[in-house]
C-alpha cells in the first residue's frame, strides 16, 4: 500500500479471492504457471499468461484443460502475432501472392545473455525455465511459423550452451543447464521445409528477420519495419506499395491497425507488440468477441509440442522427430 498498489497478497489463492479482479497477467517464472493458471481458472478469472504456457507440453495441457473447463477467456503473451508487419504477411499469403511456399528461413536474435557477468536466474535453470534461448525466443518463432505457414510435420535441432557457467547471489560459479543458441530444420505439413534459429548471445544481430520463398515470390519481414513486410513477385518487381490494397479486406488487420500504436506513439517494435497483446485481450473480454488469430492457450500447448520435440531432437544429435 506504501508504493500504490491497492492489494498486497501473499498467494495466488488470495489474489484471485478478491472479488473486483476479472483477469490474471501471469508474469511469473515458467514452472509456475500451469498450477496458478489451475488457481486462476478455478476461480473463474480470465488469464493472460506470458510465453510459454508453461515448462512441457504435459503441463501446458492441464492448463489448456483448466481454461477449457472454466470457459475462461485466454491469452498467451505470443506478441508477435500482434505486428502489423506479420499479420500484412499473413494476409498476403493467404492470397497465394507468391504461390506455393518452398521454403522459409525465420531468425530472432537477442544479446544480454553474452555478458558472462549476466548472474544465474531462473531463466538458466531447465528445472524453472524449460529449456533456454528454444523457450525464451523459439516459442515466438515456432509460433509465428504456425501462424503464417501452418502445422509442423517433423523437426530437427541442434543447442548449444555458449557461456557454461554464471556467477551465482553466493559468488560462486554455477552451471549453466540450457541453450544460449538454437537451431531447427522444420518440414512443414505443407511440404515447405525452413529452418529457425534463435540466439541470446548475438551480438549485433538485434531483431527478427522471415524470410519466405514461393513459386511465384518472395515476402521478407523484418521488425526493423515493424508496420509492413516486402513482397517481391516473380519478374522480381517489388510489390511491396500494394500490399494495403491487397489485405485491406483482412478483418483481423482492420482491428490491429485500431489499437496498434501509430508512428508517432511508438516505443519500439516490442513494446509495441506487448501493449497491442494486452489491449487485444482486454477488448475480447469488453467485446466477448474471439478471433481465431488470438494466441489463446491451445494454441500455445501446440508450440510447447513442437519445442519438446526439437529438445528430444537435440538430445538425439539432430535426429529428425515427427511432431505429433
Amino acid at each position: 500500500g506504501s508504493i500504490g498498489f491497492e492489494n498486497v497478497v501473499e498467494s495466488m489463492e488470495e489474489l484471485v479471492g478478491i472479488p473486483k479482479i476479472d483477469m490474471v497477467d501471469l508474469c511469473t517464472p515458467n514452472f509456475l504457471h500451469s498450477e496458478q493458471i489451475k488457481i486462476a481458472a478455478q476461480a473463474c478469472k480470465h488469464i493472460y499468461c506470458e510465453k510459454p504456457l508453461s515448462i512441457d507440453r504435459h503441463t501446458a495441457l492441464e492448463a489448456v484443460k483448466a481454461v477449457e473447463e472454466a470457459s475462461v477467456f485466454n491469452q498467451v503473451a505470443f506478441v508477435l502475432r500482434f505486428l502489423p508487419s506479420i499479420v500484412r504477411a499473413r494476409s498476403l499469403l493467404k492470397h497465394k501472392v507468391v504461390g506455393k511456399v518452398f521454403n522459409f528461413r525465420a531468425e530472432l536474435y537477442h544479446s544480454s545473455y553474452i555478458n558472462q557477468k549476466r548472474p544465474m536466474t531462473w531463466r538458466l535453470q531447465k528445472e524453472k525455465s524449460g529449456g533456454g534461448a528454444l523457450v525464451d525466443l523459439g516459442s515466438h518463432v515456432i509460433d509465428l511459423t504456425r501462424f503464417l505457414l501452418g502445422e509442423f510435420e517433423t523437426v530437427q535441432a541442434f543447442t548449444g550452451t555458449i557461456i557454461p557457467v554464471r556467477p551465482s547471489k553466493n559468488g560462486k560459479n554455477e552451471k549453466v543447464d540450457v541453450d544460449d543458441w538454437a537451431l531447427i530444420t522444420a518440414k512443414l505439413d505443407s511440404g515447405a521445409i525452413g529452418t529457425i534459429e534463435v540466439s541470446r548471445t548475438a551480438v549485433g544481430a538485434e531483431g527478427i528477420r522471415i524470410e519466405i520463398y514461393g513459386d511465384k515470390g518472395s515476402i521478407f519481414i523484418n521488425s526493423e519495419n515493424p508496420l509492413c513486410p516486402m513482397w517481391f513477385d516473380e519478374n522480381l518487381r517489388n510489390r511491396s506499395s500494394e500490399i494495403e490494397q491487397v489485405t485491406e479486406d483482412d478483418e483481423y488487420l482492420k482491428e490491429l491497425i485500431k489499437i496498434y500504436p501509430p508512428p508517432k506513439m511508438t516505443q519500439g517494435w516490442m513494446i509495441d507488440s506487448h501493449t497491442a497483446s494486452l489491449v487485444w485481450f482486454i477488448n475480447s473480454l469488453n467485446t466477448g468477441r474471439v478471433f481465431h488469430e488470438t494466441p489463446s492457450f491451445s494454441e500455445a500447448y501446440k508450440t510447447q509440442v513442437i519445442m519438446d520435440c526439437a529438445y528430444q531432437s537435440s538430445e538425439m544429435n539432430g535426429l529428425a522427430i515427427r511432431v505429433e
